[in-house]
């Protein structure tokens, strides 16, 4: 499995480019990840899909399958460029953009409307709001123990969920865009 994070705030930056997820580097990614310095201002949910979709269209090898979680706390502040940009992205080849949302702030009808495959639910396309960090951090092990099921049902060769927990229970992470709390989870 490959992960690309990108912050979205007033700026778009990727934080890590697209980097293969292995046994081997979990750990060196967790203490990268936990280094991020959090950004600040409104949330530019465009500019973060638009370098989600050129961060995937310039990876190589291809994946086999192109996924955009869009995580958030708030809502988009271009609405009309979101959608856009939700639209760009999937004309372009990216087979799902989910939305994963921190919080009361997040607008769960919005965010619908630009997810897909439409309509919005299942395994892909769906959004999913929980009330804080902790669950969001369950909320993504969750996402990604189904998404690296094979067909026949059996778990691809990829980090151990012990592996995720260690990557994402430390610190909120945006898979692809979206907020980043410090803090640590002790478990």
């Amino acid at each position: 499995m490959r992960l690309t994070i990108i912050q979205f705030g007033r700026d778009v930056s990727v934080e890590l480019p697209p980097t293969e997820v292995t046994a081997a580097n979990v750990a060196s990614l967790t203490s990268q990840i936990r280094n991020i310095v959090k950004g600040g201002g409104t949330t530019n949910m465009a500019g973060c899909i638009n370098e989600a979709a050129n961060q995937i269209a310039s990876a190589v090898p291809a994946s086999a399958r192109q996924i955009i979680d869009l995580s958030t706390d708030g809502v988009p502040d271009n609405a009309a460029a979101t959608t856009t940009a939700s639209r760009n992205a999937q004309a372009a080849g990216i087979d799902v953009l989910n939305a994963l949302g921190v919080g009361a702030g997040v607008d769960v009808a919005y965010l619908e409307t630009i997810v897909f495959p439409q309509p919005a639910g299942g395994n892909d396309g769906f959004v999913v709001v929980t009330a804080d960090f902790t669950a969001y951090a369950q909320e993504i092990a969750r996402k990604i123990r189904i998404e690296t099921q094979t067909n026949a049902g059996a778990v691809q060769a990829i980090p151990t969920l012990g592996e995720w927990a260690m990557l994402l229970l430390g610190t909120s992470l945006m898979l692809v865009g979206g907020i980043f709390l410090r803090r640590r989870i002790s478990y």
